[in-house]
């Protein structure tokens, strides 16, 4: 493996985190075609539930199959990357994800959360696309959540 230098290094992390913090955005906003858009063609998307999505297709259509009411946000953290060369690079990052139902009303403080609380981890594996960088794998999984009241 070529040595980069340190300057390198921070903007191929730079690059790779922007990708990270867009794909929530895009996930967030029911942007899906730009979220599959931020995967290269044969990218492969492992769900926390183990199942594999394999093709920008797949993605897509897993994910405008989702329910059009559901609301989400992903707060994404302690992001930490790792191998990072100008062929690719690992990021294991932390993810606090809350819900929502749009069918229910805002209230002066939002509207109420839908599901318990959920704390996961993305690792994203990025391989380089010209200037850009593209998600070749991302494994998804549930680290924890709060309980849900009865």
């Amino acid at each position: 493996m070529a040595v980069i230098s340190a300057s390198r290094v921070l903007e191929i992390e730079a690059g790779c985190l922007r990708v990270i913090h867009a794909a929530a955005a895009f996930i967030d906003g029911n942007d899906f075609d730009a979220f599959c858009g931020l995967f290269v063609p044969e990218g492969l998307l492992q769900r926390p539930d183990g199942s594999v999505l394999k093709g920008r297709d797949a993605i897509l259509a897993a994910y405008k199959a989702r329910p059009a009411w559901r609301m989400s946000l992903h707060v994404i953290s302690n992001t930490r990357f790792s191998d990072v060369s100008e062929n690719g690079c690992r990021a294991t990052s932390l993810v606090t994800l809350w819900a929502s139902d749009s069918r229910t009303d805002a209230g002066p403080q939002g509207r109420a959360v839908a599901q318990p609380l959920v704390l996961g981890e993305f690792d994203d594996s990025f391989v380089p696309d010209g200037s850009d960088w593209r998600i070749a794998r991302r494994n998804a999984r549930f680290l924890m959540h709060s309980a849900q009241s009865s």
